[in-house]
């Protein structure tokens, strides 16, 4: 798409082209700069003073300020007071240089030019005729805006509406904070309907406006509507043909323009019949199925709909009647057809990527009015068929979406100002946005996330601060922090043992231990009846079993919940006893228990202790933050002479997943079913009987969705099942019921209406 400065500049204010082209190509459109200009030097604006016939050729005076040059030519269309591009003798054209010839007896002092030889068309029509006002003598490269600043900008498949100027310039508006100034008021008002039958027959068509033009006279058309289509790359063919291209690139909406008397009364828009053909304007048959859509008169097809026209039915400069069609189709309709025939047009790439919804009427009238002006024609009326009237999409986005997936605060003010920028209606609540899909970005923006997108890509990407990139932060879940810290002792020669969670009470009195605090009501032997406070008592018993064995060297852990008044806590044990290797002999050390506990955790601490059961100048308290977490030292006993224990918490309380709080009372359970408008967003709703019902609501539940015959056309109806808890009390019906109602009351502000409950 190129988007011409000039033209871009009767919509919004333009100041710094290259700081805009940067700007659109951040927010996604990819944008450079080139200069709108041909390989031309020493061509001059010349006034034909006189027409000498020569046979074929035609021998004229032209004026270009300075001197008359005689100059013949072979076009026809020339006239006396005919303004026209001069090379004059020396002068460059695309890297030919123009000399005095004799032709015929003749000198030709210069050459006559016609927009082919400039370099913008690719059929030669004849001298390109100039503006009446432009002064004799003058550069034509001024004339023709030649150095204009062009902006060529690719866009991505899901912005269809940055395929017109006017949605370049809205892009533009938002990034320099400037008005965009644009508004179309064409100076026709069409009341009367045409005699035309115009009929939908399909799905794939959402509106239809024919409009029927008569007694227009079809020409080439005026250089300022030719330069305005060679600077956004497309050739001229006629005045008709010109105004329909230059409406789909200035406003983004497609139209086709039909010989009138070529047609058979009614038009029909419909999918084609097997083994329907068409002979399109590229002069080549297509074979048609019923997946194509196609626009047809009584006989046959006469366009492939959003994709090219009919020859048979195509403008020629002898038409005199028109029939304008403006059409909004399906873009799914159109790429299907576009992909089965392998065509590929500028209106099809548009219809593809969604074009905007509100534009099929609007474009109709500017084109008729500049049609109108500029061909003479007399517009004899219009009808405007609909067949699905398409609502605007309405979404909610949750004020806490906005904050996680932007990292950055929830600014009221600085929101609205975006989205009004932006053209997108909304109403921004205490938890969240309500917006509303402005007609233009009908197909692309389709939830609350999308306009996420928008707003991040508004405030400037670069504005956010860089950082690497970290996965989000989560809690270890136990069986992580277990097998993690598995891997680490088992890699350091320990070996892993398991015991019963249940203890002697004795034990922990022999070892100075705090006792145990939870008994089991019914033990598996009566002397183990308690829930173990510590893993210590059950691992030293292990390693008497050892030495009763003659086991004398042995690394041993456990990893196990003990468990305390009111939580479980995840321990492990370390116990090691004699050598660590036997060539060359080490010994198990305190410094060995230290690097194995640092291992597990580098930001534990060691401090002093005094457990009787360790030695008293060999033990010491395990610290995180400052909080004791454990202990470890050589044992005090007799048996286990020479072993090394350790013993702590894996981590901490505050590291713990939260407490979930439950409640001992049974729920009450209340399934209703509400009606609300089908834009109303389901997340919304959910979200408000939160706030109502607070902490009495434990869950809630969707069970059904339903849109039919049985509920308003534009309504739908939710059902939702309500999970009421009391933490402090069972609730009684009454109270439930009340509690319904006002909520329901509450919700009829939103326009939310009960459906039905079987209690209520």
């Amino acid at each position: 798409m190129f988007a011409p400065i000039s033209i871009l500049k009767t919509f919004v204010d333009i100041k710094d082209p290259e700081y805009i082209a940067n700007r659109l190509s951040i927010n996604g459109l990819e944008t450079s700069i080139k200069k709108f200009s041909t390989n031309i030097e020493n061509i001059k604006v010349g006034e034909i003073i006189s027409i000498q016939n020569l046979q074929n050729l035609k021998l004229c005076k032209v004026f270009v300020g300075n001197e008359t040059l005689d100059i013949i030519t072979s076009a026809s269309n020339i006239y006396k007071g005919a303004k026209v591009p001069v090379a004059l003798p020396g002068a460059k054209l695309n890297g030919t240089t123009i000399d005095t010839k004799a032709i015929k007896g003749f000198t030709s002092q210069g050459m006559l030019l016609s927009a082919s030889e400039l370099g913008f068309e690719d059929i030669e029509e004849g001298i390109l005729i100039l503006d009446e006002d432009v002064s004799v003598g003058e550069d034509v490269s001024k004339i023709l805006d030649f150095g204009e600043i062009v902006f060529e900008c690719e866009t991505t498949p899901n912005r269809g509406d940055l395929l017109s100027i006017i949605g370049i310039a809205r892009e533009i508006a938002v990034i320099t904070k400037s008005y965009l100034d644009f508004d179309i008021k064409p100076d026709i008002d069409i009341h009367t309907d045409t005699d035309i039958d115009i009929n939908i027959e399909t799905d794939g068509c959402h509106q239809y406006v024919g409009t029927l033009l008569k007694n227009a006279t079809i020409r080439p058309s005026r250089l300022w509507l030719r330069k305005a289509l060679w600077k956004m790359g497309i050739k001229s063919i006629s005045n008709v043909i010109d105004i329909t291209n230059y409406t789909m690139l200035l406003l983004g909406q497609p139209l086709h323009a039909f010989d009138k008397n070529k047609l058979n009364d009614s038009i029909y828009i419909r999918q084609a019949k097997e083994g329907e053909s068409i002979i399109a304007l590229d002069k080549k048959e297509y074979m048609l199925d019923s997946s194509v859509m196609v626009i047809a008169d009584k006989k046959v097809p006469i366009a492939i709909a959003g994709i090219i026209g009919g020859l048979e039915s195509a403008i020629s400069f002898d038409t005199k009647d028109i029939l304008l069609e403006s059409a909004l189709f399906e873009p799914v309709f159109v790429r299907k057809a576009s992909k089965l025939l392998k065509i590929t047009t500028d209106a099809s790439y548009r219809f593809e990527r969604g074009i905007d919804t509100n534009m099929t009427y609007k474009a109709s009238l500017f084109a008729c009015d500049l049609i109108a002006k500029e061909s003479g024609a007399t517009i004899q009326g219009l009808k405007n068929i609909s067949k699905n009237n398409i609502k605007p999409k309405k979404f909610f986005l949750p004020m806490n979406d906005y904050i996680r997936y932007t990292d950055s605060s929830f600014d009221r003010k600085e929101l609205s100002d975006i989205l009004s920028s932006l053209s997108i209606k909304h109403n921004i609540i205490r938890c969240g946005i309500e917006f509303e899909v402005p007609s233009h970005r009908y197909y692309d923006i389709n939830s609350g996330i999308d306009i996420i997108e928008e707003i991040v890509r508004v405030k400037d990407f670069n504005s956010f601060e860089s950082s690497f990139f970290t996965l989000t932060p989560r809690p270890h879940l136990e069986k992580d922090i277990i097998s993690d810290v598995k891997h680490i002792l088992v890699s350091n020669g320990l070996t892993e043992v398991v015991n019963l969670s249940f203890d002697k009470i004795e034990d922990y009195e022999e070892l100075g231990l705090s006792l145990p605090l939870i008994e089991i009501k019914n033990p598996i032997l009566p002397s183990f009846r308690f829930l173990r406070r510590y893993l210590t008592p059950s691992i030293i018993r292990v390693a008497k079993q050892n030495k009763r064995k003659h086991i004398e060297d042995f690394a041993i852990f456990e990893i196990s919940h003990v468990f305390d008044e009111d939580r479980e806590h995840l321990h492990l044990c370390m116990l090691l006893k004699g050598l660590k290797r036997d060539y060359p002999a080490t010994k198990w050390s305190i410094y060995h228990i230290k690097e194995l506990v640092h291992s597990i955790n580098k930001a534990l601490t060691f401090g002093f202790s005094d457990y009787k059961f360790l030695h008293p100048y060999k033990q010491g308290q395990i610290k995180l933050e400052g909080e004791k977490i454990g202990f470890f030292g050589m044992l005090n006993n007799d048996i286990l002479e020479d072993s090394l224990i350790c013993e702590f918490r894996l981590y901490t309380p505050k590291s713990q997943k939260p407490k979930i709080r439950i409640s001992k009372y049974p729920p009450v359970v209340r399934d209703i079913s509400l009606i609300l408008d089908m834009d109303f967003d389901i997340q919304k709703l959910i979200i408000t009987i939160q706030e109502y019902l607070i902490d009495m609501l434990e869950d809630i539940k969707i069970f059904d969705f339903y849109k039919g015959e049985q509920i308003e056309e534009d309504k739908k109806s939710i059902g939702l099942r309500l999970v009421l808890r009391g933490y402090d009390r069972s609730l009684e019906d009454d109270e439930v019921n009340n509690l319904m109602k006002g909520l329901l009351e509450y919700l009829e502000a939103f326009g939310v209406k009960l459906r039905f409950s079987e209690f209520l």
